[in-house]
């Protein structure tokens, strides 16, 4: 009885410095407990500030671009907040500087896009020269500046060329023309008329070199319509720009090899094929300053031989690459590597269109869509597909974002879509 009065009067409790370190130990839990939810917070809250700024300058680039490509006239002001004045045809497009405020104490400002319908801020943390569009070789050149809050600068630069920009041409014969409608011809002074200093060419053996033609060094080659080159090689090369006519076929066999290299690029309604036999590698290499267009095409590139006979269809510009409803194919009954590459500095829109590489035996086969701009693959179908061991691959990366709806993709080895 009398241990059981000791242990019921034995009312000791904690003492001073056991609560002071127990509220140490919860404060410590608390606050990392706290500094956790914080830093996950803030990370979500960046990734989703990334994100929407991403979308912010996915939507800038797609808007200047759309402005740009349908332009028919271009004008740099500088006087007061107007920056530039784009005539569209039938409605006119103003880029308008607005200051906001400052980041650590540098002016920063806002980009307005003010058309006849419409008005709304398209950029916003630009510094005092961090919106540039300027007009040369036949190209817009865009350069985007954006601060962010430690004062860091995004920049970002992408090429478009317009309406006005493209290489267009009328064939010989037509309203006031008076040479040869059934020959390739070089328009000098671009307007889109055979008249004046303009010439039919002789396409002999394939090639066309401007640079080696001591009368003239500039103009647009013209392929009329129905016109067939057929040869072992075919080299173009022109200063301002190629056209290619409706139902025109450029045929390369035996070497294989076709170049395309100019400004502008227009081809409809065109095949270009080659085939090679043997050993020999083939290829089809268009290469543009400006832009490329070609709709309803048919690029074909084939071939036998082992895997030395490689075979690839090379696209690069500095401005847009639009290839919509068009073939490109590149296939290989031997082991050749088979590879399609689409490069662009500005967007590219192959919209319908069938991109297809294959290869037999131990070769790769790739397709690499590349843009600085946007790409648009829409009802497309992409397929690099192998029937021997090795990987089969389909990249496409854009700085603008890419837009795959109802796009199909076959290959046996890995598709990356960035």
């Amino acid at each position: 009885m009398s241990e059981l009065k000791k242990m019921l009067n034995n009312k000791k409790g904690f003492t001073l410095v056991e609560l002071m370190i127990s509220i140490v130990i919860l404060t410590f839990i608390i606050g990392t407990a706290y500094s956790l939810i914080n830093s996950s917070s803030r990370l979500v809250l960046r990734q989703v500030n990334t994100t929407n700024a991403q979308n912010d300058i996915r939507t800038t680039v797609d808007w200047i671009t759309r402005d740009l490509k349908e332009s028919v006239s271009f004008n740099r002001l500088n006087e007061g907040n107007i920056l530039y004045i784009v005539e569209k045809g039938n409605s006119t497009v103003k880029y308008i500087k607005a200051e906001t405020g400052k980041i650590s104490n540098n002016k920063i400002y806002k980009i307005i896009r003010k058309s006849d319908n419409e008005e709304f801020v398209m950029l916003e943390n630009i510094p005092e020269e961090g919106f540039n569009i300027e007009n040369k070789n036949s190209l817009y050149h865009v350069t985007i500046k954006i601060k962010d809050k430690l004062n860091n600068d995004k920049i970002i630069e992408f090429d478009v060329s317009s309406k006005i920009n493209s290489a267009i041409a009328d064939r010989p014969g037509d309203d006031e023309g008076d040479g040869d409608p059934s020959k390739p011809y070089i328009d000098i002074d671009n307007n889109g008329k055979f008249d004046g200093s303009d010439y039919n060419i002789e396409f002999i053996n394939g090639v066309y070199d401007w640079k080696k033609d001591e009368k003239y060094v500039k103009g647009i080659l013209v392929f009329p319509s129905d016109f067939i080159v057929k040869s072992n090689s075919i080299t173009c090369i022109a200063r301002d720009g190629i056209r290619v006519d409706k139902d025109v076929t450029l045929e390369a066999s035996k070497d294989g090899n076709i170049k395309l290299i100019t400004k502008n690029i227009i081809m409809n309604n065109t095949i270009i094929s080659t085939d090679t036999q043997g050993n020999k590698s083939g290829g089809i290499d268009i290469q543009a300053n400006g832009t490329v267009s070609f709709n309803y095409a048919q690029l074909k590139v084939k071939g036998k031989g082992s895997n030395r006979a490689e075979g690839n269809i090379n696209i690069s510009a500095k401005g847009s690459i639009e290839g919509n409803y068009s073939n490109i194919i590149c296939n290989s009954a031997g082991s050749g590597s088979r590879e399609i590459n689409i490069l662009s500095n500005g967007s590219i829109i192959l919209a319908y269109c069938k991109l297809q590489s294959n290869s037999n035996g131990n070769a790769s086969s790739t397709i690499d869509i590349t843009a600085s701009g946007n790409v648009n693959c829409s009802f497309s179908n992409l397929s690099a597909n192998r029937n021997g061991n090795s990987n089969s691959n389909i990249k496409i990366s854009s700085v603008g974002g890419t837009d795959k709806s109802f796009v199909n993709e076959e290959g046996n080895g890995t598709i990356i879509i960035k």
